[in-house]
This record gives structure tokens, C-alpha cells and sequence, in this order.
């Protein structure tokens, strides 16, 4: 399996990135933004910026290149965003019609909550809701198991209040359940985690990677 493959590129890319063949353009993913660069991995690994001509032809914020996408790159300029899959966005900060576009071509988005004070049902619902309009598949994971008395019970009253969705009670300190998430985190599937400030993601996520 190529680079470009374990990034998740698949016949849907290949199908769209077909009009763009023969014009010397390598096909790379955007890993990471700073400060209006681009780092792309794939068929090449470089720091990237989008292109005079198509940054004027940009209809809104929202064409640009964001985290996640496929883009043809030629000489560290990219030229071209390939068609996406899926899109996590939301409403631009004091624009209420723009919408700023958070990650691209996401399989499946772990909605992290925590016990026993993060758990909002309401709060989740409009996540998932965020998740299904752009297209992922949502996974409720219930981080900090370690804190509450019965953490599954907890978790089966949120599965009875989010029937259409899997929920998962871990402990990512602790490393406990987090064999329940293997099922999600396949080759050239790509997961994004979305949640409140203090809810663990960042130790779900070191735990993930083995870091």
C-alpha cells in the first residue's frame, strides 16, 4: 500500500483527480496549517501554498484548502482542491453566513464527552447533528470511566437518549475500554475527535497513538 493510500486516498479521489491528469500535478493530503501554509503528505511531503490564480478564483473561505484534503500540488504550490467527501464546518466567528470548514474527508468523528460532569445530552445531539450534515459517521466516546461509580449504567442512559449512534466508555488515563474503539481505526480511514475543553482528547488521542 502506497503512502497515498494509507492517507486514504481510494477510487473517489482517483475518480475526481481524473481531470486533472497530465499536467504534472502530484496528489498529497493537507496534515497540517500554520500561519497560511499547508504541510501536504502523499505523493510528495513539503510545505505548500495555494496558488495567486487560485486564491482570486476562490468563491469564499470555505474553497480553500483545509485540514484533510486532497490537493494537486506542483513545485510546493497547490493548485487544485479535490473534491470532498465529507465536511466538518461551522459558522465563521461574527459571520453568521460564512462557514469556516474544520476538517475534510473525515470517516468517523469520536464526540468525546466525560464523567461524571461533562455529559450533555443536548450538547451531543447537536455534534451529532454536526456530524450527519457533514457527511462522518459519529461514535459518542464517554472518556474518564475511572471517575464515575458505574460508568456503564451512564453510558446506557446516553445510548437510550442517542439510539442511532454506537457509545463507548473509556478511560484513556487508565487505558481502560480503549480496545472497543479498534473497530473504527482501520487503514485509510481517517477519524477526527470533536468535544468540549477538558474532556480528554488529547490523552485519548496520545493513548491512541501509542505515545
Amino acid at each position: 500500500m502506497s503512502l497515498r493510500e494509507r492517507l486514504g486516498w481510494n477510487p473517489f479521489f482517483e475518480a475526481h483527480a481524473a481531470a486533472l491528469a497530465g499536467r504534472g500535478y502530484a496528489f498529497a493530503r493537507i496534515v497540517e496549517e500554520q500561519r497560511g501554509l499547508s504541510r501536504v503528505s502523499g505523493d510528495v511531503d513539503a510545505w505548500a501554498e495555494v496558488s495567486g490564480k487560485f486564491r482570486y478564483e476562490a468563491a469564499d473561505a470555505a474553497a480553500f484548502p483545509a485540514i484533510g484534503d486532497w490537493v494537486a500540488v506542483r513545485d510546493n504550490v497547490i493548485h487544485h482542491v479535490i473534491e470532498r467527501r465529507s465536511v466538518v464546518s461551522r459558522a465563521a466567528a461574527g459571520r453568521t453566513t460564512a462557514e469556516q470548514v474544520v476538517a475534510a474527508n473525515v470517516d468517523t468523528i469520536f464526540v468525546v464527552t466525560a464523567l461524571p460532569q461533562d455529559v450533555n445530552a443536548r450538547r451531543l445531539e447537536r455534534y451529532l447533528a454536526m456530524v450527519w450534515d457533514g457527511g462522518a459517521v459519529p461514535v459518542v466516546v464517554v472518556n474518564k470511566a475511572d471517575l464515575s461509580d458505574d460508568a456503564e449504567a451512564a453510558s446506557r442512559t446516553i445510548a437510550a437518549r442517542l439510539p442511532l449512534v454506537d457509545v463507548v466508555a473509556v478511560s484513556a488515563l487508565h487505558e481502560r475500554g480503549l480496545e472497543a474503539l479498534a473497530p473504527y481505526l482501520q487503514p485509510a480511514r481517517t477519524v477526527a475527535l470533536v468535544g468540549s475543553s477538558g474532556v480528554g482528547k488529547s490523552t485519548l488521542v496520545n493513548r491512541l497513538m501509542g505515545g
